[in-house]
Protein backbone atom coordinates (compact mmCIF):
# COMPACT_ATOMS: atom_id res chain seq x y z
CA UNK A 1 0.00 0.00 0.00
CA UNK A 2 1.48 2.87 -1.07
CA UNK A 3 2.25 6.41 0.85
CA UNK A 4 0.27 9.86 1.45
CA UNK A 5 2.84 13.05 0.87
CA UNK A 6 1.98 13.58 4.35
CA UNK A 7 2.66 9.95 5.28
CA UNK A 8 5.80 10.31 3.64
CA UNK A 9 7.25 13.47 5.62
CA UNK A 10 6.48 12.04 8.79
CA UNK A 11 8.04 9.15 8.73
CA UNK A 12 11.02 10.89 7.54
CA UNK A 13 10.65 13.01 10.41
CA UNK A 14 9.05 10.36 13.31
CA UNK A 15 10.70 10.50 16.83
CA UNK A 16 8.42 8.62 18.56
CA UNK A 17 4.84 7.21 18.34
CA UNK A 18 2.63 4.79 16.01
CA UNK A 19 2.13 6.94 12.61
CA UNK A 20 -1.60 6.35 12.90
CA UNK A 21 -4.17 8.72 13.13
CA UNK A 22 -5.55 9.98 16.56
CA UNK A 23 -2.00 8.76 17.98
CA UNK A 24 0.86 10.61 19.65
CA UNK A 25 3.92 11.18 17.80
CA UNK A 26 7.15 13.32 18.00
CA UNK A 27 8.63 15.20 14.77
CA UNK A 28 11.71 16.13 14.21
CA UNK A 29 11.25 20.17 13.34
CA UNK A 30 13.75 21.41 11.00
CA UNK A 31 12.37 25.34 10.66
CA UNK A 32 10.94 27.98 12.69
CA UNK A 33 8.98 30.63 11.37
CA UNK A 34 8.25 33.59 13.76
CA UNK A 35 9.18 37.07 14.61
CA UNK A 36 11.07 36.52 17.46
CA UNK A 37 12.28 34.02 20.26
CA UNK A 38 9.36 33.52 22.52
CA UNK A 39 10.05 35.55 25.94
CA UNK A 40 11.66 33.09 28.26
CA UNK A 41 12.57 30.17 26.36
CA UNK A 42 15.44 28.54 26.17
CA UNK A 43 17.09 28.25 23.19
CA UNK A 44 20.83 26.68 24.28
CA UNK A 45 20.73 23.65 21.42
CA UNK A 46 20.40 26.64 18.62
CA UNK A 47 23.49 27.62 17.00
CA UNK A 48 22.04 30.75 14.75
CA UNK A 49 19.16 32.66 14.26
CA UNK A 50 18.34 34.41 11.29
CA UNK A 51 16.44 37.60 11.88
CA UNK A 52 14.77 39.59 8.87
CA UNK A 53 14.19 43.06 8.99
CA UNK A 54 10.49 43.77 8.57
CA UNK A 55 11.47 46.13 5.71
CA UNK A 56 12.08 42.89 3.65
CA UNK A 57 8.18 41.60 4.05
CA UNK A 58 6.04 39.63 5.92
CA UNK A 59 8.00 36.86 7.30
CA UNK A 60 5.68 34.24 5.82
CA UNK A 61 6.20 35.77 2.18
CA UNK A 62 10.15 35.86 3.10
CA UNK A 63 10.26 32.54 4.28
CA UNK A 64 8.48 30.84 1.26
CA UNK A 65 10.92 32.67 -0.65
CA UNK A 66 13.83 32.24 0.71
CA UNK A 67 13.98 29.67 3.28
CA UNK A 68 11.14 27.32 2.51
CA UNK A 69 12.50 23.68 1.39
CA UNK A 70 10.24 20.94 0.03
CA UNK A 71 9.88 17.81 2.65
CA UNK A 72 10.53 19.68 5.38
CA UNK A 73 8.77 20.56 8.50
CA UNK A 74 7.71 23.85 10.07
CA UNK A 75 6.19 24.94 13.22
CA UNK A 76 4.90 28.79 13.06
CA UNK A 77 3.55 31.14 15.24
CA UNK A 78 0.11 32.59 13.16
CA UNK A 79 -2.03 30.72 10.59
CA UNK A 80 0.04 32.72 7.57
CA UNK A 81 2.78 29.83 8.44
CA UNK A 82 0.54 27.39 6.51
CA UNK A 83 1.39 28.91 3.75
CA UNK A 84 4.46 27.25 3.58
CA UNK A 85 2.59 23.81 2.78
CA UNK A 86 2.92 25.42 -1.17
CA UNK A 87 6.59 24.35 -1.11
CA UNK A 88 5.37 20.57 -0.03
CA UNK A 89 6.68 21.49 3.42
CA UNK A 90 4.23 20.17 6.54
CA UNK A 91 4.13 23.83 7.82
CA UNK A 92 2.34 23.53 11.34
CA UNK A 93 1.00 26.56 13.77
CA UNK A 94 1.93 26.19 17.31
CA UNK A 95 2.09 28.16 20.41
CA UNK A 96 5.22 29.74 21.61
CA UNK A 97 5.74 27.18 24.71
CA UNK A 98 5.98 24.53 21.76
CA UNK A 99 8.09 26.39 19.79
CA UNK A 100 10.72 27.68 22.15
CA UNK A 101 11.47 24.09 22.72
CA UNK A 102 11.89 23.01 18.92
CA UNK A 103 13.97 26.11 19.05
CA UNK A 104 15.92 23.97 22.00
CA UNK A 105 15.74 21.09 20.07
CA UNK A 106 13.04 19.23 21.33
CA UNK A 107 10.71 17.11 19.27
CA UNK A 108 7.43 18.49 18.59
CA UNK A 109 4.83 16.54 19.50
CA UNK A 110 1.00 15.97 18.37
CA UNK A 111 -1.95 13.89 17.70
CA UNK A 112 -1.64 12.15 14.02
CA UNK A 113 -4.07 14.14 11.85
CA UNK A 114 -6.16 12.63 9.56
CA UNK A 115 -5.17 12.95 5.90
CA UNK A 116 -8.06 14.35 3.58
CA UNK A 117 -7.46 14.36 -0.26
CA UNK A 118 -8.70 17.34 -2.03
CA UNK A 119 -8.97 16.32 -5.53
CA UNK A 120 -8.39 19.05 -7.95
CA UNK A 121 -9.40 18.71 -11.50
CA UNK A 122 -10.20 21.84 -14.18
CA UNK A 123 -8.75 24.90 -14.44
CA UNK A 124 -9.88 27.92 -12.64
CA UNK A 125 -11.59 30.50 -14.73
CA UNK A 126 -10.76 34.20 -15.65
CA UNK A 127 -11.43 36.38 -12.31
CA UNK A 128 -11.42 33.33 -9.90
CA UNK A 129 -8.99 33.43 -7.30
CA UNK A 130 -7.22 30.50 -5.70
CA UNK A 131 -9.46 31.26 -2.23
CA UNK A 132 -12.43 30.65 -3.53
CA UNK A 133 -11.48 27.37 -3.66
CA UNK A 134 -10.88 27.34 -0.01
CA UNK A 135 -14.53 28.63 0.93
CA UNK A 136 -16.17 25.69 -1.51
CA UNK A 137 -14.48 23.43 1.20
CA UNK A 138 -17.08 21.99 3.78
CA UNK A 139 -16.03 22.14 7.22
CA UNK A 140 -18.27 20.28 9.44
CA UNK A 141 -17.48 16.47 8.40
CA UNK A 142 -13.62 17.56 7.77
CA UNK A 143 -12.87 17.14 12.29
CA UNK A 144 -14.17 13.75 13.96
CA UNK A 145 -13.58 12.66 17.41
CA UNK A 146 -11.68 15.39 18.00
CA UNK A 147 -8.63 14.37 15.47
CA UNK A 148 -7.61 16.75 12.87
CA UNK A 149 -6.75 16.79 8.98
CA UNK A 150 -4.21 17.74 6.70
CA UNK A 151 -5.63 18.66 3.15
CA UNK A 152 -3.06 17.23 0.82
CA UNK A 153 -4.18 18.96 -2.83
CA UNK A 154 -3.66 16.81 -5.18
CA UNK A 155 -5.02 15.41 -9.02
CA UNK A 156 -4.14 16.98 -12.24
CA UNK A 157 -5.93 20.51 -11.27
CA UNK A 158 -3.44 20.85 -8.98
CA UNK A 159 -0.75 21.51 -11.60
CA UNK A 160 -2.54 24.09 -13.00
CA UNK A 161 -1.82 26.18 -9.86
CA UNK A 162 1.16 28.64 -9.39
CA UNK A 163 2.59 28.20 -6.04
CA UNK A 164 1.78 31.66 -4.93
CA UNK A 165 -1.72 30.13 -5.70
CA UNK A 166 -1.14 26.95 -3.49
CA UNK A 167 0.34 29.56 -0.73
CA UNK A 168 -3.17 31.39 -0.23
CA UNK A 169 -5.09 28.07 -0.30
CA UNK A 170 -2.73 26.86 2.14
CA UNK A 171 -2.47 29.85 4.27
CA UNK A 172 -6.82 29.35 5.20
CA UNK A 173 -6.04 25.59 6.28
CA UNK A 174 -7.02 27.04 10.15
CA UNK A 175 -10.37 28.51 8.54
CA UNK A 176 -11.65 24.76 7.78
CA UNK A 177 -9.96 23.34 10.61
CA UNK A 178 -7.46 22.17 9.50
CA UNK A 179 -4.18 21.42 10.92
CA UNK A 180 -2.07 21.49 7.61
CA UNK A 181 -2.12 21.65 4.55
CA UNK A 182 0.16 20.95 1.59
CA UNK A 183 1.15 20.58 -2.19
CA UNK A 184 3.03 18.23 -4.23
CA UNK A 185 6.47 19.34 -5.13
CA UNK A 186 6.49 19.43 -9.04
CA UNK A 187 7.09 21.29 -11.99
CA UNK A 188 5.50 24.09 -10.66
CA UNK A 189 7.64 24.26 -7.42
CA UNK A 190 10.72 23.77 -9.19
CA UNK A 191 9.86 26.72 -11.66
CA UNK A 192 8.82 29.33 -8.83
CA UNK A 193 12.52 27.91 -6.61
CA UNK A 194 14.25 28.59 -9.58
CA UNK A 195 12.88 32.42 -9.91
CA UNK A 196 14.28 32.88 -6.32
CA UNK A 197 17.89 31.38 -7.07
CA UNK A 198 17.03 28.68 -5.04
CA UNK A 199 16.59 25.12 -7.89
CA UNK A 200 18.80 23.46 -5.82
CA UNK A 201 16.03 22.73 -2.79
CA UNK A 202 13.93 21.66 -5.15
CA UNK A 203 13.34 17.98 -5.30
CA UNK A 204 10.16 16.07 -6.67
CA UNK A 205 7.80 14.53 -3.92
CA UNK A 206 4.66 13.44 -4.38
CA UNK A 207 2.02 10.73 -3.14
CA UNK A 208 1.93 7.22 -3.85
CA UNK A 209 -0.13 6.85 -6.54
CA UNK A 210 -1.88 3.78 -4.71
CA UNK A 211 -2.08 6.23 -1.29
CA UNK A 212 -4.73 5.51 0.56
CA UNK A 213 -6.33 8.25 2.47
CA UNK A 214 -8.80 8.69 5.51
CA UNK A 215 -10.96 11.06 2.95
CA UNK A 216 -11.29 12.51 -0.65
CA UNK A 217 -12.81 15.38 -1.39
CA UNK A 218 -13.23 15.84 -5.14
CA UNK A 219 -13.61 19.89 -6.72
CA UNK A 220 -13.73 20.73 -10.03
CA UNK A 221 -11.37 24.18 -10.76
CA UNK A 222 -13.77 24.77 -13.55
CA UNK A 223 -17.30 25.28 -11.73
CA UNK A 224 -15.86 27.74 -9.36
CA UNK A 225 -17.20 31.15 -9.25
CA UNK A 226 -15.85 34.49 -7.66
CA UNK A 227 -17.59 35.08 -4.37
CA UNK A 228 -19.99 37.63 -4.44
CA UNK A 229 -20.42 40.08 -1.29
CA UNK A 230 -23.70 40.49 0.51
CA UNK A 231 -25.68 43.81 0.55
CA UNK A 232 -27.53 45.22 2.81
Amino acid sequence: MGLTLTQKIVAEHLVAGRAEPGEEISLRIDQILGREVPPGMACAEVDTLARLPEEHGTPPRIHLERLAVPGQTLLGASNCAAACGALAMLAITSRNTEIGAALAGRPFRLSLPRTVLIRLTGRLKPCVGATHLVLELPRPHLVRDGIGCVFEYGGPGAATLTVPERAAICGMAAEKGATAAIFPSDAQTRAFLRDQGREEAWQPLAADLDAVYDETIPLDLGRLEPARSETS
